[in-house]
């Protein structure tokens, strides 16, 4: 959209805003929270490294995200979109269990969830298998993503489709402002201000 404004249309939908106060308040305050302290980074490195042994969440745990998402996927359904790009990996979860299979797809819904384009830019250097999901496109921050997907077999077709996703190397995403060239002379001051502090 920022090389091209005239003639992509970009809507933005937080699954958050859709969510139960006490799953928001799980998902993003406490992970925030979390992320401030030292011991709560170890905590959440160790909650993650013992919960990524390369197999996918359970069912009932799947289930009940993809209930919680129920108006986020309503609203994915009324814009009918070209193409969902997801951020995070809940998102990109929550539409691709709707693909299911070819027999389970019953719903206009699960139809038209096979037929979406579905991507998914990772926001984190590490990959764990949270990350990984039926999508067509991965957007990974480094070369090690594209061998750990392939390790998982996310790169492989799944069952009953004709080709698997593909993987490339964007680096992680930033804020456009940063993309912005500045002047050298504005550019030192900021450095030294960075450095003081």
């Amino acid at each position: 959209r920022h090389r091209h404004p005239e003639t992509v249309d970009v809507t933005l939908i937080d699954l958050m805003d859709s969510c139960p106060a006490l799953f928001r308040y799980q998902m993003q305050t406490l992970f925030q929270e979390l992320t401030q302290t030292l011991a709560g980074q170890h905590l959440l490195g160790f909650a993650y490294d013992s919960a990524d042994k390369g197999n996918a969440k359970s069912h009932i745990h799947r289930l009940v995200e993809r209930f919680l998402s129920l108006n986020f996927v309503r609203k994915v359904a009324e814009l009918q979109p070209d193409v969902v790009v997801c951020t995070h990996f809940l998102p990109a979860q929550v539409l691709a269990d709707l693909r299911g299979s070819a027999a389970e797809a019953r719903s206009l819904l699960q139809t038209q969830a096979r037929t979406l384009p579905l991507a998914l830019v990772m926001t984190d250097l590490d990959l764990q298998f949270m990350w990984i999901n039926n999508v067509d496109q991965y957007f990974v921050p480094r070369d090690d993503a594209v061998y750990m997907l392939d390790q998982y077999g996310a790169l492989s077709p799944p069952p009953g489709a004709v080709r698997g996703a593909n993987a490339t190397v964007t680096g992680i995403p930033i804020y456009t402002a940063f993309a912005e060239r500045r002047s050298r002379s504005r550019a030192i001051p900021l450095s030294r201000a960075t450095a003081a502090t």
